[in-house]
């Protein structure tokens, strides 16, 4: 069997099968070749009842440490002109980590209700990057946000 690891806590991985979720644990092998399962992964699994043991990995096409999550598609980088105020750098930095991993960044301009996110739209429209001003209190932007990522892990 086969799915994707979409929960790891404690040893213990969630893995998305034709809508179910099934607990199972990473066979001792994966411990002594120093591999760790991520959250994102394609696994193989051998399921007894209703728990299962991952076999096996499928290659990752990129992985990240913080937080450890591997095949990601898009990576929403998340920014506000509100308390607490993102530094441009932090938003550069992890724009630039997202394409060195063959990942498509997405920012994310919360907090709108609170302080306009123009000022981070205008800049970083006009470089290139989808941006999506949000408020997450009143609801504002989530749906453009969540049609934009329709059909990707991210």
């Amino acid at each position: 069997m086969r799915g994707r690891i979409v929960k790891s806590v404690a040893g213990e991985y969630l893995i998305e099968l034709d809508g179910e979720l099934i607990v199972c644990t990473a066979r001792g092998s994966f411990r002594h070749r120093e591999i760790t399962p991520l959250v994102g992964d394609m696994a193989e699994f051998e399921r007894g009842g209703d728990r299962g043991v991952i076999t096996a990995l499928s290659q990752r096409k990129n992985a990240f440490i913080r937080p450890p999550v591997a095949n990601l598609d898009a990576m929403v980088i998340v920014a506000s002109l509100a308390i607490p105020v993102t530094e441009p750098f932090l938003i550069d930095r992890m724009a630039a980590i997202a394409h060195k991993s063959g990942c498509e960044p997405i920012i994310c301009v919360n907090k709108n209700d609170l302080s306009s996110a123009l000022p981070l739209y205008r800049l970083y429209s006009r470089a290139g990057y989808q941006v999506f001003a949000v408020s997450a209190e009143t609801g504002e932007g989530t749906d453009e946000l969540a049609h934009a990522l329709r059909g990707k892990i991210s």
